[in-house]
């Protein structure tokens, strides 16, 4: 988000420069309408290739349970533990999958040892007792796997992001939403 920030930030501060030079000098018009339409695709087409080039951030790795967040005033969160940290062992055993990770906290369910990594590779040890009243999975939310039943899915939206698609297709997309509503009213 950052990376798009800043990027998006210098998108806008070059095209309100140009905007401004185009009230004294008329040709900068034309100018500014080009880098309006060039910049704002070169900026999809190279964030695109960047996301792409990457390795996912959230998912598992095979040595233990990825933490995609950590919910405030938890017991996880008293321990220090952050949203990008590694769970390697619970209560002395490996961790590898949800299932492990519910049975070695159920070994004993009034404290928690944890051994986990952090994003940069250090291995650090959180434990706490863990009361009646605090999350049963500790605060934490893991990353995906095929277990969960539930998931975004992505979708290839490109073609709907480009201007000249946005452009010429605004109703066309409007109806395609209506029908597809009142399709799954009439199955209902």
């Amino acid at each position: 988000m950052r990376f798009s920030a800043r990027w998006l930030t210098l998108y806008g501060l070059i095209l309100l420069g140009l905007s401004l030079a185009a009230v004294y000098l008329d040709w900068f018009i034309w100018l500014a309408l080009l880098f309006a339409y060039l910049g704002h695709e070169a900026l999809i087409v190279y964030s695109r290739y960047r996301e792409e080039s990457r390795a996912p951030i959230h998912v598992h790795p095979h040595r233990g349970l990825k933490i995609l967040a950590v919910i405030p005033r938890s017991p996880a969160a008293k321990m220090g533990l952050r949203a990008g940290d590694v769970i390697v062992k619970v209560n002395g055993m490996p961790v590898r999958q949800r299932q492990a990770l519910y049975e070695a906290l159920s070994r004993n369910k009034a404290f928690c040892r944890l051994e986990v990594i952090n994003p940069d590779g250090e291995v650090k040890f959180a434990q706490s007792s863990v009361y009646e009243h605090d999350h049963h999975q500790l605060g934490i939310v893991l990353a995906p796997d095929e277990e969960v039943p539930y998931y975004i899915e992505r979708q290839d939206i490109s073609q709907d992001i480009s201007l000249i698609r946005l452009m010429g297709m605004p109703f066309k997309r409007n109806a395609q939403l209506t029908r597809t509503v009142g399709e799954e009213q009439e199955h209902a």
